[in-house]
């Protein structure tokens, strides 16, 4: 439901991949729990680059807004690098990613752990997780580092960055940045781009905020409205049926 729904926010998507100057040339990113998969085409706006961007969502409510969304945008060759998935995230091939969103506040430790033991199964060592939650029950995963990353619901939630390595990991809290990722990046901000704030929550939903909490909030970004090719508003649509 709305009350539990939330996501990446644009700014969120840039501080992941630009900010630590990920890799994202030829890339397919996956994010896992995508909901609508605004940050799916947020990460395909900022990373040209990328191969593909999948959203995979359980939710077939969710699954159908983010076809309309995807069928909604005018850029023909933006839309066909937007693949869409209705399945649960553990019954999906991973072995072709290269960086991870993974939405997982909801989910329960059971299910972390078999998330987990999928990672170290079947990803390919050097991808990127970004994960919601803690992952330290994998035995490949290497954390690099925790930082504050823009939600829907807040401006500096804590994600966990890790790294997939080719083996079982010896060292689970190693911070050092692995040489792949070191190059920095110096192509255009967020603020040179254009595409979020379609609605006052910054994508779709997020937990709306009471007015006095609203009235403390510093806004993140200071993105135009979207000019980005959408023949309508994302947020016009919300609750009405979407079809394949």
């Amino acid at each position: 439901s709305d009350a539990t729904y939330g996501e990446m926010a644009f700014d969120g998507v840039w501080q992941c991949l630009r900010e630590e100057h990920i890799n994202t040339k030829g890339a397919t990113l996956y994010d896992l729990g995508a909901g609508v998969s605004l940050p799916v085409v947020a990460a395909l706006l900022i990373a040209k680059d990328l191969k593909l961007g999948v959203g995979v969502e359980l939710s077939k409510a969710r699954h159908d807004e983010a076809v309309r969304i995807r069928g909604s945008i005018s850029d023909k060759s933006l839309q066909q690098k937007i693949k869409l998935v209705n399945d649960d995230i553990l019954g999906i091939s991973l072995t072709d990613a290269d960086i991870i969103f993974l939405s997982s506040l909801m989910f329960p430790h059971t299910f972390i752990k078999r998330v987990c033991l999928k990672f170290d199964t079947e990803l390919k060592a050097g991808t990127m997780i970004f994960s919601s939650r803690d992952l330290s029950l994998s035995e490949r995963l290497t954390l690099l580092k925790k930082r504050k990353v823009t939600m829907s619901w807040d401006t500096g939630h804590e994600v966990f960055c890790y790294v997939v390595d080719d083996k079982k990991s010896t060292n689970k809290n190693n911070m050092q940045r692995p040489p792949s990722q070191q190059n920095k990046d110096t192509r255009a901000g967020p603020n040179e781009l254009s595409f979020l704030f379609i609605n006052p929550h910054r994508g779709r939903p997020g937990r709306a905020l009471p007015e006095d909490e609203l009235a403390k909030r510093k806004p993140s970004s200071s993105l135009p409205l979207p000019s980005v090719g959408l023949t309508r508003r994302p947020s016009e649509a919300l609750g009405s049926s979407a079809s394949d």
